[in-house]
């Protein structure tokens, strides 16, 4: 009650003083918001004579002050014009006084450090009531952010290119092409590229605010769609079809100003930190729509008399209003010298000269202290009869041939030519010192230089054609071999055996490649791989003094098998291969490395070693032909014959399907040239041809390309056991998943994905698997009856219907579980698969053969089985990122998402089997994999849920 009389009595003294301080309060307005002095409500009251008798009652109630006092300054603030306005802002200090700032200047890091911790105090949830305080203030005067929805119909991307050795950018090519692009111009041929079709009548819709995932082959044109939509094409390429963004064309808006396009290549700035990348895009881009809708916002809460959040608003403005200065800039072209022309010219053609001799003595040298001495020799030469050292008349007549020789005399002549005619001073001196300054001297040198190229040009390629290297080959031998050899004695020396034909051909065949290599193991013992603390780091309160990367890793690895590191991200993968192949050259490593029981030396380490880096490096402007080649003559031993080297370059391109690609061209990364997975195929390619022992390859795995391997086995094991059995062997290893994921969620304490995800399971089995599998073998055999046993689809269903009412009623369960063994048991019948006709069952028994034993699939089952469950490990750590970066609820993301991650070896085996007109097997693996979860997953994990409650 005291504060609800203490503000009515307030507002009755306000409201009685108005008439007699509004004079007053315009005559300070200007005083405190021009000159920035900053004053307090209280100062204001006492300059308008509220000394004695209203401020005794303000000292008792601090807090109500200090909100008037903030009132008073916000509506000050609201009779700014609205440029001003949105300049300014009110923050808090320390203190907890409201003090008013400009935001451009005033507004520096501690300042918006502070601002920040205070919007976001907690990590996990200041995220989102900093979001939803940003939403609750736009939401409160009825603004709707903008949204956009791309619509494309009927979008057709083609190209016309040259192909094979046409589209090789030789000089050949293009004087060719040229010439040809001329003459069909003229109609006088026809047009000679191949007309490809990239994109073809696709047609979509792009929903806003809702994350679309496009998926695709590769070389399906998914990029190329991506470029589309975002208005990034290419020119050269012929686009049919309509994209429209909220109904309006692409030619109506500017479409790089609304939609972004990153590409898979990230190109950045490396001498940049992450923060000033971010600044300067900021910087570039501006403030976009946002000042705009700022600018909106305050207007309404203006007119409605709405005080909002002071840091919310200080954030707001911040990043609303860009400080970037205008400035208009004009040019005056005044003239355009045709000299200056000449000039480049003329220095264009000097350094190709320059380079020209210079390879031409290189080749003719063909050894390094004989081309330095030559090449000395003649730059001395060059530069002592070339005019400018000593003038044309002091040469003697015996040395003057070497002046006329010389291009550096055509260059200096040509460059110092004038176009006067009076001879001014510069010219008399020119002229005493030899130079010729008539104008027709400059197409002389230029013409000279031109020759003197060519020359040098020729003379380099003759001499890399026909030259051989002054060194020969020589055999070396060893001390004992030699005393012997001089001591006359006869020794029997065992010398490598030098197969016949017939061996070498069947060695050849045995061991499959053309060139035989020795097989290592490697073995590595608490290996720990530290870095000197970043001073970073330091600064943060860290102690120590050595940054440790591999903590005590251990392993081996065996000839013959591809081992696999798998790990998440930022877990060391790199780091660790990177140690053992001996590509650290900072840090401290210590443990034990051995190659085949050996001490690992890098000098010999790096000769049987290959490495192939995750980001794929090659030369844009050669071949992939041309690229082995390189690669292979440069690595291989000097032993190996041409022959042989070609022979195993083609086993080489054969084994990673690069033969399609002979004649392409390597190119840029995200430009032209090969796709990203043609580039990683490259890349093992260039380190196979070294015939390394060891390699090293950086890539990514994924869950889902295990699926088909696992519809295969199960495939052939049904072939033995029938496609009940086989489509429960598929459920049950695809099942490993939600159990495996289950089982990680419950011991990081996540009971709520537990039970989502596994209701999510069922249902995802019961709907999407099914249902998929039925469409998908409709389509695919559509002039053909899909056939199913009814009894195993009764049993299936009946068993799942029981699992439900086994949930439903825990003591139906307990007494039906002993008769449902026995049932499994005794009506085997109902189990095997239904004999069909009998002209049928012969074909049917014709129809299919299995192409592995039963045990060898079970085992590769097996294996396929484990090797998914190690990978659902990391899918429960990313539940929570996902969540926070895609906006969704975990809820959402355990009972829709994270069951379509874990059953995409039930999705992909139940739709291949139904492409396969197999729908029994699709049956089986719905309805089964779904009777799994309710019966045993869902079982176990229902005891365990308040142990580890009442643990977490």
């Amino acid at each position: 009650m005291g504060f609800v009389w203490f503000k009515l009595k307030l507002q009755k003294l306000l409201s009685f003083y108005y008439t007699s301080v509004s004079v007053e309060l315009e005559q300070w307005k200007e005083v405190i918001y021009t000159e920035r002095v900053r004053v307090s409500a209280r100062e204001v009251l006492l300059l308008l004579g509220w000394r004695n008798s209203g401020i005794e009652a303000f000292s008792s109630r601090r807090g109500e002050l200090e909100d008037d006092e903030e009132a008073l300054k916000w509506a000050a603030l609201e009779k700014l014009p609205t440029y001003n306005r949105l300049r300014k802002g009110l923050l808090a200090t320390s203190r907890g006084v409201a003090n008013e700032i400009d935001i451009l200047t005033d507004l520096g890091f501690q300042e918006r450090q502070k601002l920040l911790d205070r919007l976001i105090n907690v990590a996990e949830e200041g995220n989102e009531k900093f979001l939803l305080k940003l939403k609750e203030r736009i939401d409160r005067v009825g603004i709707e952010v903008p949204t956009i929805e791309v619509r494309y119909e009927r979008l057709i991307v083609e190209a016309e290119a040259y192909v094979r050795g046409r589209a090789l950018p030789t000089l050949l090519n293009s004087v060719t092409n040229a010439v040809e692009s001329i003459l069909i111009s003229l109609y006088i041929l026809t047009n000679k590229k191949k007309h490809m079709t990239i994109l073809k009548d696709v047609s979509g819709i792009v929903k806003p605010s809702r994350m679309t995932l496009l998926l695709g082959p590769p070389s399906s044109g998914k990029t190329t769609l991506l470029l589309a939509l975002s208005g990034k094409l290419d020119p050269n390429l012929k686009v049919s079809g309509k994209v429209t963004y909220n109904g309006h064309g692409m030619d109506e808006f500017v479409p790089q100003r609304t939609a972004a396009y990153i590409s898979q290549h990230d190109v950045h700035i490396g001498e940049m930190t992450v923060r000033e990348t971010l600044a300067f895009s900021a910087r570039c881009q501006g403030v976009g729509s946002r000042y705009d809708l700022l600018s909106e916002l305050s207007r309404r809460e203006k007119e409605a008399k709405i005080k909002p959040d002071p840091d919310i608003d200080v954030f707001m403005k911040a990043v609303s209003t860009g400080g970037q200065q205008e400035s208009v800039v004009t040019d005056y072209v005044l003239k355009l010298s045709c000299r200056l022309l000449k000039q480049y010219l003329l220095l264009l053609l000097i350094n190709q000269v320059a380079s020209g001799l210079f390879r031409a003595i290189a080749a003719l040298g063909r050894n390094m202290i004989v081309a330095n001495t030559f090449g000395s020799f003649a730059l001395l030469t060059l530069l002592t009869l070339g005019g400018f050292i000593m003038s044309r008349k002091d040469i003697k007549s015996w040395w003057i041939w070497g002046y006329w020789i010389s291009p550096l005399m055509y260059g200096q002549n040509a460059i110092m030519f004038t176009p006067n005619s009076n001879k001014t001073l510069g010219i008399q001196v020119l002229e005493s010192r030899g130079f010729f300054t008539d104008a027709y001297w400059y197409w002389i040198g230029v013409g000279a230089l031109v020759g003197f190229m060519f020359l040098y040009n020729i003379i380099f390629t003759v001499a890399l054609t026909h030259l051989n290297p002054f060194d020969k080959a020589q055999a070396t031998i060893s001390e004992e071999s030699e005393d012997s050899t001089t001591n006359g004695t006869h020794q029997e020396v065992e010398l490598p055996r030098i197969a016949s034909s017939g061996e070498s051909s069947s060695r050849r065949q045995k061991r499959g490649m053309v060139l035989p290599f020795e097989p290592h193991s490697i073995t590595f013992d608490e290996v720990v791989y530290s870095v000197d603390m970043p001073q970073e780091m330091k600064i943060q309160g860290v102690m120590e003094d050595r940054l440790v990367l591999l903590k005590g890793v251990s392993g081996a690895f065996r000839p013959g098998v591809l081992t696999a590191l798998m790990g998440v991200s930022g877990a060391g993968k790199t780091t660790l291969m990177d140690v053992l192949a001996g590509r650290k050259t900072g840090g401290y490593i210590d443990g034990s490395i051995k190659i085949s029981g050996y001490p690992k030396k890098q000098e010999t380490f790096a000769r049987i070693s290959g490495y192939c880096e995750q980001n794929d490096i090659h030369s844009p402007h050669v071949t992939v032909h041309e690229s082995l080649l390189y690669s292979a003559w440069l690595r291989l031993p000097a032993e190996v014959d041409y022959n042989t080297r070609k022979m195993f370059i083609e086993e080489v391109m054969e084994l990673v399907e690069l033969n399609p690609l002979r004649n392409s061209l390597v190119g840029l990364p995200g430009v032209n040239g090969l796709s990203i997975e043609q580039r990683k195929r490259l890349t093992i390619a260039v380190e196979l041809v070294a015939n390394p022992s060891i390699i090293f390859i950086l890539s990514l795995l994924g869950l889902t390309p295990l699926a088909e391997r696992v519809s295969f086995l199960t495939e052939q094991i049904a072939i033995f056991t029938g496609p009940t059995v086989g489509g429960l062997l598929n459920a049950t290893c695809g099942n490993v998943t939600e159990l495996i994921i289950a089982i990680f969620a419950l011991t990081t304490n996540k009971i709520a994905v537990v039970k989502y995800s596994l209701l999510g399971s069922v249902l995802s089995n019961l709907l999407l698997v099914l249902g998929t599998s039925l469409l998908c073998g409709g389509i695919a055999n559509i002039g053909e009856e899909q056939k199913y046993d009814r009894r195993q689809a009764d049993v299936n269903s009946l068993m799942l219907l029981l699992a439900l009412l086994c949930h439903l009623l825990p003591l139906l369960f307990t007494y039906s579980a002993a008769s449902a063994e026995l049932t499994l048991w005794t009506h085997r019948q109902l189990f095997e698969a239904e004999d069909e006709g009998e002209g049928e069952g012969e074909n049917n028994g014709a129809e299919e053969e299995a192409v592995i034993g039963f045990w060898s699939g079970f085992a590769w089952l097996a294996g396929m089985t484990v090797f998914i469950a190690l990978l659902s490990e990391y899918v429960v750590d990313t539940i929570e990122d996902a969540s926070d970066s895609w906006g969704l609820s975990v809820s959402f993301l355990s009972i829709i998402l994270l069951p379509i991650v874990g059953n995409a070896a039930e999705h992909a085996g139940a739709i291949i089997f139904a492409f396969k007109n197999k729908l029994d097997i699709s049956l089986g693996v719905a309805l089964g994999s779904s009777t799994q979860i309710a019966m045993f997953v869902v079982n176990k994990h229902t005891l365990n849920f308040y142990i580890y409650k009442d643990c977490g």
